[in-house]
Parts: C-alpha cells; structure tokens; sequence
C-alpha cells in the first residue's frame, strides 16, 4: 500500500488456501522498477504515484490499490502491493490509520518530502520537465540508522538530464512508459520498496558499507558484503529496535527480497562474459571433429551460459551431490537408514523467544525458528554419529587399523573411536509451509543384513501400550500419525483421485517381515490400541514408522526408514539431491550436445526461472547454514574415455591451436596412468 517500487514477481497464493499461517513463496526471477510521476492517462495512480498524483484523494486510492490487487490473479507476475491486499482480505483497512501513517511519512521520510515537493511544482503548471534523482551513493553521514538529510538523498532535478552519467541512480521522469529497474546495491533500494519498515528512509546494503575494526585481526576485509549485512539484519539486539523483525507478513517478504538479492549479485558474477569465456567447454574428440570439417573459431562452437556446480542450489550442485551419494555407496555399500526429522513450531524453545515480542507467530520470525531446528539437527547428528545411537556407524578407516593393529589395547580403541570416520549424508529441505526438515542417510557398520529382529530394535510401526509406556503413547500419538486420510478423511492434503499418495492406511501386519526383495513390512498389530485424531480413532495402519526414543527426546515428526537394498539407493540418493519441485520443469530445453551448434542454453536463467523461495529457506541462506552435507568428503576425479577430456577454451580461441596444446591431453587420470606405468610401486 506504501511501497514505492514494485517488485515483479510470480508469488504463489495457491500455498494459503489451507487453514495454516500465511506463507509469502515466490518463483522465478525477482525484479524491482519504478514508474513515472504521473500515470498514463486513463490508469490509476500507484506506487510512487500515491505520493505525487491526486494527492487529495491518497488515502481512497491507497486502499483501492490494494483492493484491486487482491482481486487480480495471483498466478502471473504480481506487484509488493499484492502482500498488503492479503491482510485486506481479512480486514478492512482503517482509513484513520491509513492517513496517520502518510502523516509520519511526510514528517519524516526524506524521499517523501522531495515527492512532495514534485507534486507542488506539478500542480504549478510549471512547464519545465521535471526529474527525481535518487542517488546510489549512501548518505554523507553514513550511519544507516540516522534520519538523512533530503538534499543528500534525492534531487529535483529542472530541465534534461542530458548524457550525465546517472549510474545507479533512480530517475523517476514526470511523465513515461518505461520502467525502470533498480539495482539490488543502491542503498534505498529497500526503504522505498518497504517505507514502513524504515519509515527515516535509512540507507539499506551499499558498497561503502565498512567493517569496524577488530583487534587483533589478521587479512581483515574493508567492506561489508550483501550476505553479511542481511545476516546482521536477522538479529535483535538490546537497545535496537529491529523493525523489519516485527511486521509479521511484511518481515517473510523482507527476508525472501534479502535473499534474492543476494543472490541476483551472486549470479551476476556469473553472468559476467569474463567469467563465462572460461568456462567455454568441450570434449577433446569434438574440438577435432569440428577442425576437420573446417570450424577453427572458438565463436562457431556452441555455447553454454554456465552455472558452475559451485554454486549452492543450482542443478550442476544437485547432480554433483548426486555423484558424490553413488560414490559413497561404491564405497561403503547400501546405505541402511533413512530418517527424516521434521521441525516443530511449538517447541518450548522457540516460544520463549517468541514471547519477548507479543502477539509474535512462529510464521512470523523463520529466523528463530531455522536457528532452533539447526541446533537440534546438530544434537541429532552427534546422538547419530558420536554417541551412535543406532549403533556403529560404517568406518572404512577404523576397520582397516585394527586389521593392521589387532592387538590395540582398550585405550587405544577408545581414543580411535574418537577419530573415525562415520558414513552420513543429508540435506536440508523446506515444506511447503515452509517449515525446514532434513534427510538423513545412514550406513551402518554390520557383517550381515538387518534382521526382522534388528529393525524393531531401531524402528516402530505401532502405537506403545497406554498402560505400560504412556509418555511413549503420548509422543507418537501427537507426532507420528499420518492424516487420518483416505475413507476417514477425504480432505486431507495427501489425497489425490480418492487415493493417499502416501498408502495409508497400511495392512495389519502381526510381526516385521523382510520380503525376499529387500522390503520390510513393520509389524503393524491389530491389537486395539487406538489414538484420538480429529475426532477419530487412529489405529496402527495409520502410524509412520519411527524410533520412540528419538520422538520422545526431539518432541517432533521423525520419520525412520529401514532402506531396501533391491536398486532403492539411486531413487534415494536422487530423493534427497532433487531441489525444488519446480527445478525439475524445463531445465533442459533448447538443450543440445552438437559440437558444431551455435545455440546458446541459459543454465542461469533456466535456474532463476524455476526456483521457488519461502520466508525459512530466505532466512536458512542468509543465516549461512549448510543445505547439504556429507561425510566423508568426496574427492571428485576426472574420469573419462581416451580423447573424451574436456577442454576449457576461449571463444576467441583458435581451435587448431587448442587441439595441438601438449596440456589439453594430458589429465590427472591420464597422469596417473603414466605413473603407474613409470613407478611400480604406484
């Protein structure tokens, strides 16, 4: 209703048609523009317009903008006012309120008083043409969290700009069609998409934002980076009112506009052409293909825009995780436990921090919550790994000590346990509530496969005895029932066509039985125990398999798995490395491996066109927590066929040259083969 910018974006409504918390998810690429002074004739005015144009009716056209932006559709590229038309839905907005807070603007917003100011001089009939000029530069007292000064933020500027260099400053003509995007790094560029947040027109992320000095610090950096800044921007501080901490719906699209941010910067690197030219890749035996028929311009072979795999999230990241699972299980072998831990926003933990600030929502503050979920991951990994609670972990190089060591004394051993290395893959993912929960592979060390009675030793797929163990029952009961759905619930969300996506309910089963192809069928008895679930009784077919003593410890959804041996692992490892559900439409269009192609595949913005972000997965990026991780580490080697190397060359290559380089043969593979050729003992 304030903004001054609209952010193009594809914002997913459909995600708040349930009963939960509102999410803000967008996808696609995120852009921010500004319009003219004055509408086109015959359109209402909006954004900065509200400050300019027909200034006697604001308040009636601020709330008839955001009614219309609710009433639009929601499935193409929306503007920031369609977050401010979502609370409309459920309010009618106060036009007391509404007219209070353009009265605190106009005190004290400086890019509001020079708006002002344009409306005075447009109303003058002057007949010079006007410009706005926002300057990309910081204030000149560089304190963001002082009111600037007016004339040190914007300009009113008589006349033509002429061929001055604006740079990345905001130009805002009197009259216009064309939009004009602003730059992530100019330092309004987020107190004019969000005003109320920072209501003084504070100067946001800049590249003159230093580093305060640190004793003692060694190679210290100059300058602040964007990632930094929007870290420090998720964290409350005493005597600090964090605004943008505190505005519930407008705090999920700040840390969501904060990350994409930083990432727009980050692939602007990659955009760059000299970053790209290196990055120009063939195969050895294509290069000489395409010089004997006659192509010798490194221009004339095709083109790829890369993303390399170093980039986190990105498809080439995916697939080297990938990689890196199936060489871990050539390793090791079939991985043996699947467990998927589930965060919980009725943790005692993130409560009390959500009570310093009433009214506060679990929703509200991703932050508290991705901080709370990642400690708790970490306790369960040191429970998984150190304490090894289902038992041995798989270690290759504590094995092969004590083959060559059998005599090691009980110390000895104590202290190598201490230092293997355990075989454990996960990845962090988000729900679409938007809640994080994690994937856990992990590779137990035994001499044979689990047995019916080893599986119940570490899972359950039943409801405890009330009587006997009732903390057990009370904890599974509330965590680990799935739906109900099917004949008792038509509505669930994992129904589809009449059916649960999910096979629930199961058959009863009387005990665990391993099927001659590896699947496990968990005992599942029909012995009347029964749970209270929406008004009706839950009974064993509908209990997620689990481990009762990690559900109890983490009071959460823990999901354990026993995992089949018969070619589940490459569904598996693919499971956990698949990225967004969207990441998986269109990727490869316009794909082509011809040698001689001239068309150019844009793996940045297929990337950017099929990404979805959420308010935790913004805030789990900012925070600067690991999406995946495995151990041990991998060693990626270049393994290929004879002449089927890949070259890294420059379009403005000659490929004749390139071809007859001694170093474009020679690899670490082939290396190491003429090593062993050369050195016996290698």
């Amino acid at each position: 209703m304030f903004a001054m910018t609209s952010m193009g974006a594809k914002i997913d409504e459909s995600i708040n048609d349930g009963r939960g918390p509102y999410i803000f998810k967008i996808s696609g690429q995120v852009c921010h523009h500004v319009g003219s002074m004055r509408p086109s004739r015959g359109q209402r005015p909006e954004y900065a317009q509200l400050y300019i144009f027909d200034t006697e009716c604001e308040v009636s056209n601020r709330i008839n903008v955001a009614s219309s932006s609710r009433t639009g559709s929601s499935s193409c590229t929306t503007s920031s006012s369609r977050i401010a038309s979502s609370t409309c839905t459920l309010f009618q907005a106060n036009e007391g309120i509404v007219q209070s807070l353009i009265t605190m603007l106009n005190t004290h917003n400086p890019i509001v008083k020079l708006f002002r100011t344009a409306s005075q001089r447009l109303h003058g009939n002057d007949s010079d043409h006007l410009y706005i000029r926002i300057y990309g530069k910081p204030d000149a007292h560089g304190d963001i969290y002082s009111a600037p000064v007016a004339s040190e933020v914007v300009g009113l500027v008589v006349g033509d700009l002429g061929s001055s260099n604006v740079g990345r400053d905001i130009i805002i003509e009197d009259h216009s069609s064309r939009l004009q995007q602003i730059n992530e790094k100019h330092c309004k560029f987020m107190s004019m998409q969000y005003p109320l947040l920072f209501p003084y027109g504070e100067d946001g992320y800049h590249d003159e934002l230093m580093c305060l000095p640190v004793s003692n610090a060694s190679n210290q950096r100059q300058k602040v980076t964007m990632l930094e800044y929007y870290a420090y921007r998720l964290h409350d501080r005493p005597n600090d009112f964090n605004t943008p901490l505190r505005c519930k719906r407008l705090t999920q699209a700040y840390f969501v506009d904060g990350y994409c941010s930083v990432e727009t910067f980050r692939i602007a690197f990659y955009r760059k052409p000299s970053f790209q030219r290196k990055y120009r890749s063939s195969s050895f035996s294509c290069l000489a293909d395409s010089v004997s028929k006659g192509i010798t311009s490194g221009s004339s072979v095709g083109q790829r825009i890369i993303l390399p795999s170093s980039f986190t999230g990105g498809p080439r990241y995916l697939y080297q995780n990938y990689q890196d699972s199936i060489a871990i299980c050539r390793k090791y072998g079939f991985p043996d436990l699947f467990v998927t831990f589930t965060s919980n926003a009725t943790w005692p933990e993130i409560t009390e921090a959500l009570s310093s600030i009433p009214g506060q929502e679990p929703s509200d503050r991703p932050d508290i919550v991705n901080r709370v979920f990642k400690m708790k991951l970490n306790i369960l990994m040191d429970d998984i790994k150190k304490k090894q609670f289902f038992g041995p972990i798989n270690a290759g190089n504590k094995r092969s000590l004590k083959l060559i060591f059998p005599s090691l004394n009980i110390v000895f051993c104590w202290l190598l346990n201490m230092f293997y290395i355990p075989v454990v893959i996960y990845t962090v993912e988000f729900q679409k509530r938007g809640l994080p929960h994690v994937h856990i592979i992990i590779w137990l060390a035994k001499e044979a496969p689990l047995d019916a009675q080893k599986i119940d030793s570490y899972i359950s797929a039943q409801l405890p005895d009330p009587v006997k163990d009732p903390i057990g029952y009370e904890v599974v009961s509330s965590f680990m029932v799935h739906g109900p759905c099917g004949p008792l619930g038509q509505s669930s969300p994992c129904m589809s066509e009449g059916k649960c996506t999910k096979f629930y309910p199961k058959e009863f089963c009387e005990q665990t039985t391993v099927r001659e192809n590896g699947f496990t069928e968990y005992a599942r008895p029909n012995n009347g125990i029964t749970a209270r679930k929406n008004n009706v009784d839950i009974d064993n077919r509908f209990i997620v398999p689990h481990n009762v003593d990690l559900v109890f410890k983490y009071q959460a959804h823990i999901n354990v798995e026993k995992v089949n041996h018969d070619g589940m692992h490459k569904y598996l490892f693919k499971y956990v490395t698949k990225g967004f559900d969207c990441a998986r439409i269109g990727l490869h269009s316009n794909f082509s491996t011809s040698a001689s192609s001239t068309e150019t595949v844009n793996e940045i913005d297929n990337y950017l066109e099929c990404r979805c972000v959420t308010p935790n997965d913004a805030a789990w990026r900012l925070q600067q927590y690991d999406i995946h991780h495995t151990d041990p580490f991998v060693e990626r080697l270049p393994v290929h066929l004879p002449l089927e190397n890949n070259v890294i060359y420059s379009e403005d290559d000659n490929l004749e040259q390139v071809i007859e380089d001694p170093k474009n043969v020679t690899t670490k593979l082939t290396a190491w083969l003429d090593a062993n050729m050369q050195h016996p003992e290698a």
